[in-house]
């Protein structure tokens, strides 16, 4: 009985460390990529800002900032293991492939925050758009036009700006 604990007590020594590690948190250059998307996304304007207020509800600044900062966690991650995938032809000697996995990462961690981009500025139209609608026909149908469904509350333009970024 001694003789299997021992070496079962080892390998859950080492076990938990690495699942420790399996899924750290966003470091600082995640939330300090996340505070200037979520500024940016919160805009200039009423209605930008409204659209954010909408979206995030109370303290929205502070919670932008945590779900940012976890999908810059995620997109390092997804950008680096996409860039393993990609480079898998490449020679392990003379560094040639740390090469291409670092130029590959960091041109994927491009490309997801082009779209992360693309997705603010349908975002910034989207809410103009809805500002514009509701100055033409009225706040009640505007309100008519966009009902609230059964425990969502009365968020007309947060639903006007959801239905018109993904159109």
């Amino acid at each position: 009985m001694k003789r299997l604990l021992i070496p079962v007590g080892l390998i859950m020594a080492l076990a938990i460390p690495t699942a420790a590690q399996a899924d750290p948190q966003p470091n600082n250059a995640d939330f300090r990529n996340a505070k200037a998307q979520c500024s940016a996304l919160r805009g200039d304007t009423p209605p930008e800002r409204e659209a954010f207020r909408a979206q995030f509800g109370a303290n929205a600044y502070g919670k932008c900032v945590s779900a940012a900062a976890r999908d810059e966690h995620n997109e390092r991650h997804r950008a680096r293991s996409l860039a393993v995938e990609q480079c898998s032809g490449v020679p392990k000697r003379d560094g040639a492939f740390g090469r291409c996995v670092a130029t590959r990462a960091s041109e994927n961690k491009a490309r997801f925050d082009q779209r992360d981009a693309e997705a603010r500025e349908r975002r910034h139209n989207a809410a103009a758009k809805c500002d514009g609608e509701r100055e033409t026909v009225g706040a009640e149908a505007f309100r008519a036009k966009y009902p609230p469904r059964s425990g969502q509350g009365r968020n007309a333009f947060g639903r006007c700006v959801s239905q018109n970024a993904r159109a």
